[in-house]
């Protein structure tokens, strides 16, 4: 399929995977529409002839796309419980405590920090991590332990001499 022929595939399909989107997560409907046409691009080669498959082709790709937005936006949202400090009504609220974080991450060392990223902000799997590290499973589930215990413990210095 030559890009003319896609663009029309495009404007043709756009509003229904926008309105299918954006019923399920109108947080962030306009990227993971994007993300959807992106793969549905990547992936033109396998894409079925007739419009009605067309279209459940593009919903079986849009159903992997919010899922993973979801999975990453609950890995987020329960990482920045666990680690956001206690927020001063008076201080700088969000932007302090996103400092706190930085400023702790910046500590740990490259190899443990890294593997944390992946997994709780980036939303990989330890499995994906590690390929993506080129490191065994078992070596990125030590460093993880590893990441996640140093992170804790220099949180809970750093947020117990802010409180004194």
């Amino acid at each position: 399929m030559d890009k003319n022929l896609f663009d029309e595939f495009f404007q043709s399909t756009y509003e229904r995977i926008f309105k299918y989107v954006n019923r399920r997560i109108a947080w962030d409907a306009e990227d993971v529409v994007n993300d959807i046409y992106v793969i549905a691009w990547k992936r033109k080669a396998s894409m079925p002839t007739t419009p009605d498959e067309q279209i459940l082709w593009l919903y079986a790709i849009g159903r992997r796309v919010i899922a993973n937005k979801i999975r990453w936006k609950s890995r987020l949202d329960s990482f920045n419980r666990l680690h956001k400090p206690l927020l001063h009504a008076t201080d700088g609220g969000a932007e302090e405590s996103d400092s706190l974080i930085m400023d702790i991450l910046v500590q740990l060392p490259a190899n443990l920090r890294e593997p944390l990223l992946l997994v709780e902000w980036e939303g990989l799997s330890v499995r994906d991590a590690a390929k993506l590290l080129k490191i065994s499973e078992s070596a990125m589930t030590k460093r993880l332990h590893a990441a996640r215990e140093l992170f804790a413990r220099k949180y809970s210095n750093l947020a117990q001499s802010e409180i004194a």
